[in-house]
């Protein structure tokens, strides 16, 4: 037994491993097999998570949908509300038209991938040219909106988040792109 400090109920005291386990059993139940199985990590199952982002991606899409109906009226509301002219309110919505089919394509993207993930193909070419497209896609609503922020200055915020978006799926596709080289340097190997 290797000798450890364990506070339990408030009470400092030296103990052995097997001491910790009877203290911390359930956490230690729960833990040690996904520990076991992920090399050390604790993670969310993976599966659950791919199926709950699934579903979120078709609602969002679903959404953008109903918007895509309902964007005229919602401007017309919010035109009133907020005393903006109707000229800035047709500028908001042709920016909105305009992105409109970048959103799906990025949305048809992430249901691929996750698709792929469900069926244990991960560390695949595809999945990082999917990746990529939805750099480019979140890269091209930052470029749609950026004019339109000219003449509504809160679209700036949109510009800005999607292009740090970007830059962040351009930092996981370069993961995923040497994942995958060395996942084929592995397979060449075995």
């Amino acid at each position: 037994d290797i000798p450890m400090t364990v506070v339990h109920a408030g009470v400092k005291r030296n103990t052995g491993l097997e001491e910790t386990y009877k203290l911390n059993k359930e956490f230690y139940n729960l833990l040690v097999p996904t520990m076991e199985k992920t090399g050390g990590a604790v993670l969310m199952k993976s599966k659950t998570s791919a199926k709950f982002t699934l579903w979120a991606n078709r609602i969002l899409a679903a959404a953008v949908a109903v918007l895509c109906f309902t964007i005229y009226d919602i401007l017309v509301w919010y035109g009133h509300v907020r005393v903006i002219p109707w000229q800035i309110c047709s500028v908001i919505m042709i920016a909105f038209y305009l992105c409109v089919p970048v959103v799906f394509c990025a949305l048809w993207c992430i249901e691929k991938l996750l698709s792929n993930i469900l069926q244990d193909r991960v560390f695949i070419p595809a999945n990082v040219r999917f990746i990529r497209r939805i750099r480019w896609y979140c890269a091209a609503v930052s470029l749609i909106c950026t004019p339109a922020s000219f003449f509504y200055p809160p679209l700036l915020f949109m510009v800005l988040i999607m292009g740090f978006l970007a830059l962040v799926v351009s930092v996981v596709k370069n993961l995923m792109a040497a994942a995958v080289e060395l996942q084929e340097e592995n397979d060449l190997t075995v």
